[in-house]
């Protein structure tokens, strides 16, 4: 598991023992780009990116969610050139302990900057990734999976805010994430993301009048929908479609309408 090669390779520098003693600190990781629309039988490529400048780090550990029926890895030859400049800038790709795995729609990456002493921060690419697009047409999802990690000289750095992607082969991307319209600073955030259960969707300020959230899946299907009165700072989801049913493990996007004003966030359900 990646877990457990994580705390084997990334660790060198410091007791494994510490890796039970999280650092409060922020890491801000997305897919990049966020929404993109490619031909089917296409290769394309996307990149993890550190977007803000945040706490230093010098190892991290993640796995990739998608649909191998709509999307596969293609490898980048060497393998070394999927490590990104804000990793080799430093550290140059000879000095960074890196596996790469296929899982079939749960790849893994275990990165490590062997470097003496040596960390980056954000923001910057860290990873890059290229897939080939299906002889399919529709929507599908890349996110992180559970597992992600990111540490500096033994120690996990906490939190560590994720964000996937949508990719539209042969067609449109459903209302690319953004702003329309007015609304101030109105901003939306998903707590937690990944979530396996409830996730919470905050607004930054007090909704100045009553609204509706549409939640969407990977695939533009409606999957719930449900009011938000005027003066709401957050809604919650319960990760349970308008059926009644569970929402499956993916990629969803939530849109805010209120007045003229929308605002969207993408969210990940995970098992």
């Amino acid at each position: 598991m990646a877990t457990f090669r994580f705390a084997r390779f990334v660790f060198a520098c410091a007791a494994v023992a510490a890796f039970a003693c999280p650092v409060r600190a922020a890491v801000t990781v997305q897919i990049t780009p966020a929404t993109l629309t490619v031909a089917p039988n296409s290769d394309f490529d996307v990149k993890l990116r550190i977007t803000e400048t945040g706490s230093a780090f010098n190892a991290f550990s993640a796995i990739l969610v998608y649909d191998p029926s709509m999307i596969t890895p293609v490898q980048l030859s060497p393998l070394r050139t999927q490590l990104d400049s804000l990793l080799t800038n430093v550290c140059g790709s000879s000095s960074t302990f890196h596996k790469f795995r296929y899982g079939g729609g749960l790849d893994s990456i275990d990165v490590s900057m062997l470097c003496n002493g040596v960390s980056v921060t954000g923001p910057g690419p860290i990873y890059h990734l290229r897939f080939h697009a299906g002889a399919v047409t529709g929507r599908t999802g890349l996110s992180f999976g559970p597992g992600l990690k990111f540490a500096n000289a033994g120690l996990l750095v906490n939190p560590v805010v994720s964000t996937g992607a949508i990719v539209g082969i042969g067609v449109p991307v459903l209302d690319a994430p953004g702003e329309i319209g007015s609304g101030g600073a109105l901003r939306l955030s998903v707590a937690p993301n990944p979530s396996q259960g409830e996730s919470r969707i905050a607004f930054s300020q007090p909704l100045a009048m009553a609204g509706v959230i549409r939640l969407h899946d990977a695939q533009g299907r409606l999957v719930r929908e449900s009011s938000v009165p005027a003066g709401a700072t957050s809604w919650a989801w319960d990760g349970v479609a308008a059926s009644g049913a569970p929402a499956a493990p993916g990629l969803y996007l939530a849109e805010l309408r209120a007045g003229e004003t929308r605002r969207f966030v993408r969210l990940v359900r995970v098992r």
